[in-house]
């Protein structure tokens, strides 16, 4: 049995009982994929395990929860269109589609959102108003934009809590990028983890960065190249977003809907 597309909950209990690669054992746990498990929950539901997230639980073999945990990052996707009867496709926002091509019914996207099949169509349990989180997308990119024009007119700040970064949760980063962005006040540190974030630790050019910021205690804005603003804007693009949106590296801050409001 091949495990590259399993998107029926009878598929994925035939899988685990598969014997012929479990020493004739029936499992509780099995590989699909690279850091993926299929595996047996509670009260006969199956999970699909992505890492340290159930991306997507089948309940029964009509009812179905899918979660990111803010993971909205293209394995995720991947993992959800392979592995339940649903595609993922982007328009601004993640939506739940019917069909690979995305036409025809869709629903937004949010984490923990469950399908039911209703006279043989898949329909959300719940459909939530998501235009706070929207409305917050859209001033947070008019405030991303003001932070980053001229940025080479004026010097980079020093923030020790920026240099802190890895050690904060991405809820608590969100609050705390969002106050200098709001400020138009970028840090070395901001500019630091953009490239660490966007090249990998141990890459030339974040080696090259962190040489040309210990020369100086301030680097100006335009000793600032072009590729490392393009880190910075894409860093703080996927820092600031709230709700079901692509995040390049890393996790997505998630907020319970009472706290997202519009920035002042």
């Amino acid at each position: 049995m091949t495990a590259d597309t399993l998107t029926e909950y009878a598929e994925l209990d035939a899988f685990l009982h598969d014997r012929r690669y479990t020493r004739g054992k029936s499992v509780q746990r099995k590989k699909l994929c690279n850091n993926t498990w299929a595996e047996r929950l509670d009260e006969g539901s199956i999970g699909i395990r992505l890492h340290d997230t159930d991306v997507v639980v089948w309940v029964s073999d009509h009812e179905v929860r899918l979660n990111a945990d803010g993971w909205f990052t293209a394995t995720t996707k991947d993992r959800i269109d392979r592995y339940s009867p649903f595609y993922i496709r982007q328009n601004g926002r993640w939506y739940v589609c019917l069909n690979r091509s995305g036409e025809g019914a869709r629903y937004p996207f949010f984490d923990g959102i469950t399908m039911v099949k209703r006279d043989d169509t898949w329909v959300p349990t719940d459909v939530p108003d998501l235009s706070a989180e929207d409305a917050q997308n859209r001033m947070t990119r008019r405030f991303i934009d003001r932070a980053m024009r001229g940025i080479g007119d004026r010097p980079l700040t020093n923030c020790p809590v920026c240099l802190a970064w890895k050690a904060m949760t991405p809820e608590l980063l969100h609050k705390h990028i969002l106050d200098h962005v709001i400020t138009r006040d970028i840090s070395v540190g901001m500019v630091s983890m953009s490239i660490e974030r966007r090249f990998g630790e141990g890459h030339f050019q974040t080696m090259l960065w962190n040489a040309r910021a210990t020369r100086r205690v301030s680097p100006p804005g335009d000793t600032i190249t072009w590729l490392e603003r393009s880190a910075l804007r894409r860093t703080l693009v996927d820092i600031l977003y709230v709700g079901a949106i692509t995040s390049k590296h890393g996790r997505r801050p998630v907020l319970p809907q009472e706290e997202v409001c519009i920035p002042a």
